[in-house]
């Protein structure tokens, strides 16, 4: 498997390392793909609906049409965010130990 890690312990390919990882960052990330989308989309359902009492609509295609334009709009700003979280690196797991060096000598196969 490979991952982009911080690497403040100089750890060579073929090492195997002890990783770490917070554990909040972890669930703000599960929460900000997963959750956040649907609760975008949900709102965006709601708000359709009501736009449709005011103008006179179809509640059932205001709700869809406004949903799903939230919806994107969530996956929109998650990209975003991926950028910008890319660029700092905070939340790349850091490598914090080696648990065995590489063999420096590879054997004929």
């Amino acid at each position: 498997m490979e991952l982009e890690v911080k690497n403040p312990v100089n750890a060579q390919v073929g090492d195997t390392v002890i990783l770490s990882f917070k554990t909040s960052r972890m669930l703000w990330l599960s929460f900000f793909i997963y959750v956040f989308p649907i609760m975008a989309m949900i709102a965006g359902a709601v708000l359709g609906d009501r736009l449709a009492a005011a103008f006179h609509g179809e509640p059932s295609a205001y709700a869809a049409g406004c949903g799903f334009f939230a919806f994107f709009i969530a996956l929109g700003i998650i990209k975003l965010k991926e950028h910008q979280v890319r660029k700092t690196g905070g939340y790349l797991p850091v490598i914090v130990g080696i648990k065995k060096k590489a063999d420096l000598i590879r054997p004929d196969r």
